[in-house]
């Protein structure tokens, strides 16, 4: 999955409540690679839409539509930006007094704020270090049990479907078991020597 597909997927904070989960990842890096520039993270867009504030506080209300990937664009003049203690790492030190600074802002950019925000809280520093548990039973299911892309339209079918590639995973973690001899009664009654996939899902 390329950078921008994963931003996609991990920007999301579903509600709990709803039969749904928040989802907790690394929020990928936007910054051109090798630079100190700020990037679009550093910027906040309102609630409407309308206006995007600087790290300094300024505020832009000229706004242009990307019609193809949904997100916005917004640009400071350069005499917004005069005499801003952040303009070298903002426009960068070859910058000309005239220039104009764009931001593109993704449709997901506040939900990516919202993200690295708890990502940086002690509890998402703390979920976030226990990824690599289940990390690899996801990437199998999505790799080998066809969980890559749903079959059908809808949330119930999709969870059907999700429901099925983990019995088919627990299956081949219980086949694997059972040929090293650790299989145990208690797999697929949830108990303590329940399948990983069971717990995971």
């Amino acid at each position: 999955m390329d950078s921008e597909y994963t931003a996609k997927r991990t920007e999301h904070q579903l509600k709990a409540g709803d039969g749904l989960v928040s989802m907790v990842a690394q929020i990928p890096h936007t910054a051109v690679e090798g630079t100190t520039r700020f990037t679009s993270a550093d910027f906040q867009i309102s609630g409407d839409g309308h206006s995007c504030r600087c790290t300094n506080g300024v505020t832009s209300q000229r706004v242009y539509h990307d019609v193809r990937s949904e997100g916005v664009t917004f640009r400071f003049f350069g005499g917004d930006c005069r005499g801003c203690q952040f303009w070298e790492a903002c426009r960068g030190p070859t910058s000309k007094p005239t220039s104009q600074r764009s931001v593109y802002l993704s449709p997901y950019h506040a939900h990516l704020r919202e993200a690295a925000a708890f990502n940086a809280t002690a509890t998402g520093k703390g979920l976030l270090g226990r990824r690599w548990q289940v990390e690899p039973t996801i990437a199998w299911l999505v790799r080998y049990n066809g969980c890559r892309q749903a079959r059908r339209v809808g949330l119930a079918a999709a969870q059907c479907q999700l429901f099925q590639a983990c019995a088919i995973r627990n299956l081949q973690l219980w086949f694997k078991r059972q040929e090293r001899g650790t299989a145990s009664q208690l797999d697929g009654c949830g108990g303590a020597g329940a399948p990983e996939v069971q717990r995971a899902a």
